[in-house]
């Protein structure tokens, strides 16, 4: 087995991820994106994409944005806190940077891909949302369900 050979393309693989990522923050004045922080996504490991809200085409159906990212925040509460007392400590909250535990950026034509799998679930404020609870890791391809060929 040739390491060197091995290392290399692992390398120049890993130095093309720098230089996408590099362009996407610094933009190129055409690329768009959609940033919802979400403040469940921590505790239960999924990400809510809207579809509707009070009845009309919200979200995924309406965005023109070329990728999403979704911060996933971590809000502490306090041990054994029910449904209720955790969005009383979202309304009151007032982020920091540590409290942003990883963001995750996918293609918008990803999510579109994956979306009809899931279930719709009511969400948002007074539950006037339609949306899909998808969870974080069947946002990257290879996902169980979601593979591609390359």
């Amino acid at each position: 087995m040739d390491y060197k050979r091995e290392f290399d393309v692992s390398l120049s693989l890993g130095e093309q991820g720098e230089k996408w990522i590099e362009n996407l923050i610094r933009g190129d004045g055409d690329t768009t994106f959609e940033v919802k922080t979400d403040l469940q996504a921590f505790d239960t490991g999924n990400i809510y994409l809207e579809e509707t809200s009070w009845g009309k085409p919200s979200g995924i159906n309406v965005t023109t944005a070329d990728y999403w990212v979704f911060n996933v925040v971590r809000v502490p509460h306090k041990d054994g806190a029910t449904r209720t007392e955790k969005v009383k400590d979202y309304k009151n909250y007032k982020l920091n940077n540590d409290d942003i535990v990883s963001s995750v950026i996918v293609k918008t034509s990803r999510l579109l891909e994956i979306k009809d799998s899931y279930a719709i679930r009511s969400g948002g404020d007074y539950n006037s949302s339609n949306g899909r609870l998808i969870p974080i890791k069947d946002l990257s391809y290879g996902s169980k369900n979601n593979s591609r060929s390359i």
